[in-house]
């Protein structure tokens, strides 16, 4: 199955868990990002050294975070972001935790810091050399077919508004993005219309770098 987006930024957290393909901006440069994965959360912890045997990255993670949200599964997908000029293939990590009807998505990525932030994150935070960079973006399912009003590409081009083509009334949620790089690996938080803000969020990050 494949999910066609239109996004004002690249996220490279796992938005839906099957095969996705983007066409996204980061600063001045445009890349196509594809993500392979399975539909079935494994829900025992993973082990890091496994990971870093299995597919060369160190992942950080933990079993709880601060603000209640705690482990509920994960899966493992093929990623590969391209262009004219680049093309990169990489396993990704993908873990989810739940609150309540809550659910927050931690995605690690073995990529380098120049995908490090859309181009509507802002730095949110320095901990420990560590920059921690946050956006809130707009998330549309519109049905096949749809133009886009003027305000709408706007939102878009300032990538504040994301698309998706699907079965839908076209309900409005909010979307966070938290992301920060450490150790050759990027990380991002990430969730729908979640009781949380942006402190929390960055308490978060927190228990994993710490």
């Amino acid at each position: 199955m494949k999910k066609n987006l239109i996004l004002g930024a690249l996220c490279l957290s796992t938005i839906s868990t099957t095969v996705m393909a983007t066409t996204s901006s980061i600063t001045s440069q445009s890349y196509t990002s594809e993500s392979h994965s399975s539909n079935q959360l494994i829900n025992t912890l993973p082990v890091a050294e496994e990971i870093k045997n299995n597919y060369g990255f160190s992942p950080k993670f933990v079993d709880k975070f601060s603000t209640g949200f705690t482990f509920d599964g994960y899966t493992l997908s093929d990623d590969r972001i391209y262009n004219d000029t680049i093309q990169i293939s990489f396993k990704s990590l993908h873990l989810d935790y739940v609150k309540g009807d809550d659910t927050i998505h931690l995605s690690i990525d073995p990529i380098s810091s120049e995908f490090e932030s859309p181009d509507n994150s802002k730095l949110l935070e320095t901990i420990d050399d560590t920059n921690i960079y946050y956006s809130e973006t707009l998330f549309k399912v519109v049905p096949e077919g749809y133009v886009l009003t003027p305000e709408e590409e706007k939102q878009q081009l300032a990538g504040k508004l994301m698309i998706s083509f699907g079965d839908s009334d076209g309900t409005l949620e909010k979307y966070q993005y938290m992301s920060w790089t450490e150790d050759g690996n990027l990380y991002s938080l990430s969730g729908f219309n979640c009781d949380l803000s942006a402190s929390q969020m960055l308490s978060m990050a927190e228990d994993i770098i710490n």
